[in-house]
Formats: C-alpha cells, structure tokens, sequence
C-alpha cells in the first residue's frame, strides 16, 4: 500500500486496476445505500452452458460463450453487496483540494461515528479505474477496504516553554490559532497573512514554513489563493 499525500504526487505515479492506496480526506457528502450486483451467472439459451461473469459496472456485462453466442442468455443467479458512496475532499495538496469518490462497504456503514461529514478520514484501499472509465470521471475512485477516523491533537499547550516551541508544538498551536479564527465563518477559511501575524505574537517566527509543513502533512489546506482552513 502506497500513501499519498496529495492530487499531484497520484498523478505522476503509473496504476493498474485494484492496486492498493492510501490517504486522507473531509468527508463532504453521503450518498444513499445501495444494492448492487457484483457477480451473475447466465445460462446460454444456444447450449446450456453456465456461464458467470464479474460486474464492475452498473451496465449488466454479459459473457462470450464457446458456441458463438453473444446475445441470448437467461440469468440464473445473481451475488449482491450493499455499499455507500461518500465524496472526500482530499485537500492536502499544495495548490487545490480535489473530490474523490470513495465507495466503502457494508461493514462500514452502521458506523455512523465515523462516516459523518465534516469527519477527516483515513482510507485504504483498490483504485477502480473501471469505474472511473465506465462514469466519464477523471478523478479516482477508491473501493474502501480500511476506513478510520484521523483524530488531530487539541490539547493545551504553555506557548511560554522551550518545549512550545517545538516543530510538533508550532504546528499545534497554528492548527488551534486557525479552528479559533474559522469562528462562524461560513467557508471556515482564514487569511493566511492573519494566520502568520496571530502566530508570530506566540513567538513563532517560521509560521509560513509551519503551515506549509501542515498543508503537506494534511491538516491544513489551501481552499483558495492565500486562504487555509484545517481539514
């Protein structure tokens, strides 16, 4: 399983259907449960043979029997799954945040605390490129095998202490100046000068470097030119 932090890095690396991914994303949107075949055998009505095929679209594929026949089967048995679609934003690049679609199975979805919008997610696994191909979608769509709540870190911290002002700390107390700026705003997105000036006044002299190093790390992201907000 490769991580990737962002769009970008996806994108410049080679992929072949069912290869394992991983990364992280806000939760946006929860689509309805839905019921879906993924696997139909069919009987050839030329000569009886059984015949089943693998479905990794919502079009029925049907099969090529020996005898010559494309065209005329029966279905005799159908395998089902329920799944769920949710939208991520994955907004840890450096420049745009992108929507990904993820679809995670039924062990998933009774799991309402972590399948929530808003909720920062990590999440594993197979690249359908099928999918994506069969629904005219550029970006990826990932078939969840691993589906976890990413928790960040609020605790309080003495801004005063040489151990304050640590990498780890800095970037605590940027990640807590941004959730107190968002307030009520409704795009919940912050300045990122205002950011630097509020950080600067706790002593934090490199916040530009500190929020880039969150932004990578996927924490913070950049909505618009010169805006952040945490993920």
């Amino acid at each position: 399983m490769k991580f990737f932090e962002n769009y970008y890095d996806f994108l410049s690396t080679h992929h072949n259907n069912g290869d394992i991914v991983g990364i992280n994303g806000v939760i946006t949107r929860i689509d309805n449960i839905e019921q879906h075949a993924i696997e139909v055998t069919f009987e050839c009505k030329e000569c009886g043979k059984k015949l089943t095929e693998l479905q990794e679209s919502e079009k029925l594929k049907k099969p090529f029997c020996d005898c010559g026949n494309k065209t005329s089967f029966e279905i005799k048995n159908v395998v089902t799954e329920v799944t769920q679609r949710i939208i991520l934003e994955w907004g840890n690049s450096l420049y745009r945040s992108i929507h990904v679609d993820v679809i995670i199975p039924e062990k998933f979805i009774s799991k309402k605390d972590i399948v929530k919008e808003e909720n920062l997610v990590h999440i594993e696994g197979k690249i359908n490129i099928e999918f994506a191909r069969n629904t005219r979608k550029i970006n990826p769509t990932i078939i969840a095998e691993k589906l976890e709540l990413v928790i960040l870190d609020d605790d309080v911290i003495d801004y005063d202490t040489d151990e304050g002002k640590t990498i780890n700390n800095k970037m605590r107390i940027i990640c807590k100046l941004v959730k107190e700026m968002q307030g009520e705003r409704e795009d919940k997105s912050v300045l990122i000068e205002d950011v630097k000036v509020c950080a600067e006044e706790q002593g934090i002299e490199d916040a530009e470097e500190i929020i880039k190093k969150l932004k990578r790390e996927g924490e913070l992201f950049e909505p618009r030119h010169a805006y952040i907000r945490r993920v």
